[in-house]
């Protein structure tokens, strides 16, 4: 045995133990260190000369003195500069590791520190905006505290209603709502006499393609638009309300934003566009409604109604009121102009959330769904549940009303959509959807003819007829949102992949495609292109580059063309993605091989596309990947293991069990006739070799065991009852089973030579009958408890993959558009002050201001104080040819770029 410093890491000459650490020590090194130090070079307590304990060692014969040498004293000099060197080495390794965990705590303090910052910052903002809201109308925004309850008034059947009051409905109130909805009937009475002559006919709706689509209106960080509505007065405005909290106002004829609208904290649900006033309304979660002004950009009135989610907004048809519903149980009359709340009313009996709600034409009743698959009519003059509809057998999630006044349109979570009639007050007609089917949006067209279904896909309905006249599947992601336009003119959908679409027919008339001809657009030329160069602020290059790339806006150019892939600064992190790939080929390796069922086809898609991951995030993604593949690969060792033990198990029962019959009687082994061979060997015993061998090996074996052993062996094959796996190729085999008698050492040394030429599986074979009966019980007994155990642990393994289906296809995404923003950060250079990146980029003219949307809101994601931004270079070369295309025209268009790729701004042959 052989003791080493812990200091110096050699065999000490003079060995000696501390009692506070238990570690070795070369006496001389840890005398010189308790002179310096006064403690334990390893946990630092206090320790002295007299505490240490001498080892007694052998040693081998030692050299002679230095003293007897000639030179002695250059000797002295290496030992002692050695030993310095050593406790100099052992305290910088010391210092080395204090540092590095300082600089860790130090790093976790900054990104807290950062956090709380950006944190704050919000708070700030938020607190202003609230207060800018707050000043011109103190006291009326905030909703008091729940009113005394007014006796109880009778609802349908007789059920008493909680009414809540803030205000009250006055009677000029209601006089207001009666000679509104007296209008309103009388109108309605008119034009249901005829249908107007600019509707568009159902032959004509059924032609619709879809004619434009834009992605860039809500962030890509939080992918989703949540909510849509046009403006009954110009249907070029929609009004858009995204997962990302913000409220977006867009002209459809200009193609532009005309008013991005933020406040809320967290997504908006539903939208409301004014008729007469550049006013929207939007309700979120967060439990509030917001009024905003267009014109001006900001929140003019904060209406806080409810306690909980508000799940449902509706506009009087005077403009002036605002019907809400929320998770609350409560729905709530309130004045847009004050911000009061004149009224809420709840049914207590019922004790469910409100999912949605909508105002009759007429302005006098109205419906809400709730989340126990009821709907219900309100009075609302007198505020009392006058009708329910049960039928549906999940939470109802959209509501219609048809503008002849007659019919009303639900849907819920159970995959079907239901027509009633408010004359009748039954349901008379229930259209049955695909399995798995969500409806999340409602609406008749303004002349009750149509009705325009959202949610899995988009379906338009003929009303009387109720039959589908048209059906779009172009959105990635769930429908959230349908509208029609003017007379049906045009039909628009917002959905779950941030992308707000319009349809319409294709003709020459049709504004937009006018519009295109006129600009000389992708469809003739391409498109004007500019070099721009992006200043990036290096804490928020990342987020402003996902952006761009989640947008498909402009092709980097590479300022660090002489740099070797290997030297530039984001190798690292693109190395990382790589090896996390790496990680994720094998799992999908896994579930190809062992998922049961197996998958048709590759693994589906995200829907929608996930955003590119933080580095905090990509981390989790990092450790959870490889967490998994671990799992997975001991899962899957552990049952192959456990299956081969049942297979070699299996082929030594079946061993048993067919040659049972053969060696049944223990009658002595054969004489043999020629003496010759057999000269003083009276005393040999008949033995045996027993095992399996592949059927398509079993007649050259059997050949090869009769040439070799001349006769002096008896050979029995049998076929085994079941078929085994074989653990190379899965293949199921039905094995043979060879039971070979003989005698003489030599005899047999040759036949177990050729089973293991053969690759034969061989077993033990006991030559009592008593105890093959023994060992086959046994078997049977550890084929049991293996199954039992294979089992298990096939179900552990099927969970594992099941896991990894449902996570992989987000993951791979996800770390492919980490890699790919590395990448474009690898062609950026870093500025003098390395405070930023600077970049260039060719990008089309008319996309300028959604390139600075984009550096704009990946500052905001990234919550960096310094905003990203371009300045526009004179170009060097022709720019790039850009020709936009659709999922019409791409086809052609790879034709043409078959045959050479047109020069810039040259006329498109296609």
């Amino acid at each position: 045995m052989s003791l080493v410093c812990a200091i110096s890491n050699e065999v000490p000459e003079h060995p000696c133990v501390s009692p506070v650490s238990n570690q070795v020590f070369e006496r001389r090194l840890i005398e010189k260190y308790i002179a310096e130090n006064g403690a334990d070079p390893i946990t630092g307590q206090p320790l002295s000369e007299e505490q240490l304990i001498d080892i007694k060692v052998s040693h081998p014969i030692r050299p002679k003195a230095p003293s007897a040498t000639s030179i002695p004293a250059i000797l002295k000099a290496l030992q002692d500069e050695w030993d310095a060197v050593m406790l100099h080495s052992f305290t910088l390794r010391q210092q080395l590791q204090t540092t590095r965990q300082e600089l860790s705590h130090a790093l976790y303090q900054h990104d807290a520190a950062c956090r709380v910052i950006a944190r704050l910052t919000k708070e700030v903002t938020a607190a202003r905006e609230a207060l800018a809201t707050l000043k011109p109308q103190a006291g009326l925004v905030v909703p008091q505290a729940l009113p005394v309850s007014q006796p109880a008034a009778a609802g349908a059947g007789g059920e008493p209603m909680e009414v809540s009051e803030q205000v009250g409905m006055t009677a000029e109130v209601v006089q207001k709502l009666q000679d509104k909805a007296t209008v309103l009937t009388t109108e309605r009475k008119k034009r249901g006499k005829s249908v107007p002559e600019e509707l568009v006919r159902a032959e004509d709706l059924s032609k619709y393609r879809q004619v434009a689509s834009h992605a860039g209106l809500h962030s890509a960080s939080v992918p989703g638009i949540l909510s849509l509505d046009l403006c009954s007065t110009d249907t070029n405005k929609v009004l858009t309300g995204g997962a990302d909290k913000n409220v977006v106002v867009f002209d459809k004829r200009e193609e532009q934003i005309v008013a991005t609208l933020k406040g809320h904290t967290k997504k908006v649900t539903s939208v409301i566009y004014h008729p007469s006033q550049s006013v929207v309304f939007s309700a979120s979660p967060d439990s509030s409604i917001r009024v905003w002004s267009v014109t001006g950009g900001n929140c003019v009135q904060v209406i806080r109604a409810h306690e909980a989610g508000v799940t449902g907004l509706s506009l009087h048809a005077t403009g002036d009121y605002l019907l809400s519903a929320s998770e609350d149980q409560y729905w709530a009359f309130s004045d847009v102009q004050t911000g009061r709340v004149l009224t809420k009313v709840t049914d207590e009996t019922a004790g469910c959330a409100l999912t949605c709600a909508q105002f009759h034409p007429d302005g006098l009743i109205f419906g809400t769904g709730t989340a126990d698959s009821q709907i219900k009519i309100w009075d609302l003059k007198e505020r009392t549940n006058v009708a329910n509809f049960p039928g549906h057998s999940g939470p109802v999630t959209a509501i219609a009303f048809s503008e002849n006044g007659y019919y009303l349109a639900t849907g819920a979570q159970d995959c079907s959509l239901k027509l009633w009639d408010l004359r009748k007050l039954k349901n008379f007609k229930t259209i049955s959807l695909d399995s798995n089917y969500e409806v999340k949006s409602l609406v008749f067209d303004q002349s009750g003819t149509y009705l325009a279904v959202g949610g899995s896909d988009i379906r338009v309905y003929i009303c009387k007829q109720w039959s589908e006249v048209l059906n779009f599947t172009e959105h990635s992601g769930l429908v959230t949102g349908v509208a029609f336009g003017e007379h049906a003119q045009f039909l628009t959908s917002a959905g779950m992949d941030r992308s707000l679409k319009f349809y319409s027919l294709v003709y020459p008339s049709n504004p937009r495609r006018e519009k295109r001809e006129v600009k000389m657009g992708a469809l003739f030329r391409s498109e004007e292109v500019c070099l721009v160069q992006l200043f990036l602020q290096s804490g928020s290059a990342y987020d402003c580059v996902s952006e761009l790339g989640e947008l498909g806006l402009v092709e980097f150019r590479d300022l660090n063309p002489n740099v070797n892939a290997f030297q530039r600064k984001f190798v690292g992190e693109v190395r990382r993605c790589e090896e996390m790939e790496k990680t994720f080929s094998i799992l999908e390796q896994e579930i190809n091989r062992s998922l049961s069922p197996p998958l048709e086809g590759p693994l589906p898609p995200p829907c929608p596309a996930p955003s590119a991951p933080q580095p905090r995030e990509l981390l989790t993604i990092e450790e959870e990947s490889e967490r998994l593949a671990s799992e997975l690969k001991e899962v899957s060792r552990n049952r192959d293991s456990l299956q081969a033990q049942l297979t070699q198990l299996s082929q030594y029962r079946g061993v048993l069990t067919q040659t049972h019959s053969l060696t049944a009687s223990e009658a002595p082994p054969p004489t043999l006739e020629s003496s010759g061979l057999l000269d003083n060997r009276q005393d040999i015993r008949l033995s045996f070799v027993a095992g399996v061998v592949h059927p398509w090996k079993a007649p050259a074996f059997e050949r090869l065991l009769w040439r070799a052993c001349r006769g002096y062996i008896i050979v029995d094959f049998r076929e085994m009852e079941e078929k085994l796996e074989l653990p190379d190729t899965d293949e199921m085999v039905q094995w043979t089973v060879f039971l070979i008698s003989y005698w003489g050492d030599q005899i047999g040394q040759k036949v177990k030579k050729i089973c293991d030429c053969f690759h034969t599986h061989t077993f033990v074979y006991p030559e009592s009958s008593a105890e093959r009966t023994e060992i086959l019980q046994g078997l049977v007994g550890r084929i049991e408890d293996i199954k039992t155990v294979l089992s298990q642990t096939e179900q552990y393994l099927q969970q594992l993959l099941a896991r990894a289906v449902a996570v992989l296809p987000q993951w791979k995404v996800r770390v492919q558009k980490s890699k790919a923003v590395q990448m474009v950060l690898n062609l950026c250079s870093p500025s003098v002050t390395d405070k930023c990146l600077i970049a260039e980029a060719w990008c089309p003219v008319n996309q300028l201001p959604v390139l600075q949307g984009a550096l704009r809101e990946g500052a905001r994601k990234s919550g960096s104080g310094v905003e990203s931004f371009y300045n526009r270079l004179p170009s060097p070369t022709a720019p790039p040819t850009l020709f936009t295309t659709n999922s019409f025209t791409a086809g052609f268009q790879s034709i043409v770029d078959a045959y050479g790729v047109a020069s810039y701004r040259e006329v498109n042959p296609r």
